[in-house]
């Protein structure tokens, strides 16, 4: 993860010193004790997405510092500003990188449309969709997977009793099925029916 954190931060012409105290920054924040499911193994697998994808993302350094950021701050005790917050930090720990003013609001939108899993079409584009669909992909996982990801959120929230948990997990959840779950035809086509299906079985 290191590695792929330097490379990046080559590319973008960051500086070696500053860019090792913005990675233990972020190491140290994705490490946090209460994290169960929004730690590195979850940026590893958004990251293999990338990996994969890599000739579908013109923006992939864009791409790639928005999966650094997306979850860097993720608060159990106030999760309705956690998006917003990351935007934040992202705004303000980038601004000295080799990024257009364009591609700097454009990072900062990307991570605050995780809350609601929607770009704003001034930054709707390819890469911003797939980045999305990189996030949600664990939705669309196979029943086994699925299960120990919604084991890992509720760990994650275990402050909170079943009568509240269950609540707000219920209204997320809804959400989801009121719309498509997925930005691009390549996730709809993989992962749409089962993330359905997975969704269903849980609020069952």
């Amino acid at each position: 993860m290191k590695n792929r954190w330097q490379k990046l931060m080559t590319e973008l012409n960051a500086n070696p010193t500053r860019s090792e105290k913005m990675y233990a920054s972020l190491e140290k924040k994705y490490t946090e004790k209460h994290r169960r499911y929004h730690n590195l193994q979850h940026l590893r697998e958004l990251f293999a997405y990338v990996d994969k994808y890599a000739d579908l993302l013109p923006e992939k350094r864009l791409v790639e510092l928005a999966i650094w950021y997306h979850d860097s701050i993720y608060s159990v005790w106030r999760p309705a500003k956690n998006e917003l917050k990351s935007a934040e930090a992202a705004e303000r720990e980038c601004a000295h990188l080799d990024l257009t003013k364009k591609e700097k609001e454009r990072l900062k939108a990307w991570i605050i449309g995780t809350k609601a899993h929607r770009l704003p079409p001034a930054h709707d584009t390819p890469s911003g969709r797939l980045f999305m669909d990189f996030d949600t992909a664990i939705l669309g996982a196979e029943p086994k997977i699925y299960e120990q990801y919604r084991k890992n959120i509720r760990a994650e929230y275990s402050i909170y009793p079943d009568l509240i948990y269950n609540a707000g997990r219920k209204k997320a959840l809804q959400t989801f099925l009121e719309k498509p779950i997925y930005l691009t035809e390549l996730f709809r086509e993989k992962y749409e029916e089962q993330a359905r299906e997975n969704i269903k079985n849980e609020l069952k």
